[in-house]
């Protein structure tokens, strides 16, 4: 049998999905066709079994491993077979999570519990591996320089949900940003973006042509923020044409309400949340005069609405859900 790969060893690129492309470690053109099948048809079974049994014959216990998670998507599977699986799934991790992490595996697996399918490192980050590579991803407190070695991994990759909750007590510097901004995540459903007091990081995301499967948005920018132009030139990223659901969390500003309100991308939301923020009866103006009623759901709970404000609400959108008075001493509103 050989010795497991690292997903960063011998990398070569090759165009994914979109105009961008991915480095993944491949050895040969014929295992390049099962990984870009892989990254072309993400929610399809059939790639990633294909690509393990290809595996499996050059005995790389990489392939094992991918079919032994698909099989415990399985809810059919027996108590006993279940069990089965899960031996079989944490053996192949505790023998080769190392090199399946690659380059982040000194960051990852510095936790005494490690590895596990689902692992934390200090708190610091969370992972989980899925269909045989890290499907989820969550950061907090990160190093200088993180945002680089994530960019240069290929673990962006597959992930489907990324969650950077920046807790570190620093700013992100410029390099860090621009190493975000350069970072390929394709098959990316759930972002968020949070604590980094500043645009900064939306702006380097502007130029980001990889997100076009991001579907649930959650940011923070600092509601304080004077210049937006960098926030504004996210919402007019043009990959982000699958986002339904966007998180504006306790960021929201009449300011932030007008730009959105004036891009394509407020048309093709389903869901907004502007809680917990400083939208006032002004917000509220826009939001109407520009139209609610694509959406299933509004929040504007835990702002700066007058009764008044509530009141528009409510005249615009019969299913409006008056609450309680919020925390603040102010009124809020939730429509669904």
């Amino acid at each position: 049998m050989t010795q497991g790969r690292s997903l960063c060893d011998n990398c070569i690129t090759f165009a994914g999905n979109g105009s961008r492309e991915t480095r993944l470690n491949i050895h040969g053109k014929h295992e390049l066709s099962f990984v870009s099948a892989i990254l072309e048809s993400p929610d399809s079974s059939e790639p990633y079994l294909i690509y393990a049994d290809w595996l499996e014959e050059q005995g790389d216990p990489r392939g094992e491993f991918i079919r032994v998670q698909w099989e415990l998507e399985n809810g059919s599977l027996t108590a006993s077979a279940r069990q089965d699986f899960k031996r079989t799934e944490s053996q192949l991790l505790k023998q080769h999570s190392e090199e399946w992490l690659g380059d982040l595996a000194p960051l990852f697996l510095k936790s005494p519990d490690a590895p596990r399918v689902r692992g934390v490192a200090a708190r610091q980050f969370v992972w989980q591996f899925q269909r045989g590579f890290v499907d989820s991803l969550q950061v907090s407190s990160f190093p200088p320089g993180f945002c680089g070695l994530l960019q240069a991994s290929t673990i962006p990759t597959t992930l489907r949900s990324l969650r950077i909750r920046h807790s570190g007590g620093r700013g992100i510097r410029e390099d860090e940003c621009a190493d975000l901004g350069r970072t390929h995540m394709p098959n990316l459903r759930e972002f968020e973006l949070t604590n980094f007091f500043g645009v900064e990081p939306y702006r380097a995301l502007a130029g980001n042509e990889s997100l076009g499967r991001v579907e649930s948005l959650t940011i923070d920018p600092s509601s304080s923020l004077s210049d937006i132009s960098g926030l504004s030139a996210f919402f007019r990223n043009a990959s982000l044409n699958s986002l339904t659901h966007l998180a504006l969390s306790s960021a929201g500003t009449d300011a932030i309400v007008e730009e959105l309100t004036t891009t394509d991308l407020y048309w093709r939301l389903e869901r907004l949340d502007l809680s917990s923020g400083n939208v006032t009866d002004d917000g509220v103006n826009l939001l109407i005069e520009a139209g609610v009623d694509h959406l299933a759901e509004l929040n504007v709970s835990l702002n700066l609405l007058t009764e008044n404000g509530m009141h528009l609400l409510q005249a615009e959108h019969q299913d409006a859900v008056v609450l309680p008075q919020s925390r603040r001493g102010e009124s809020s509103a939730f429509i669904r």
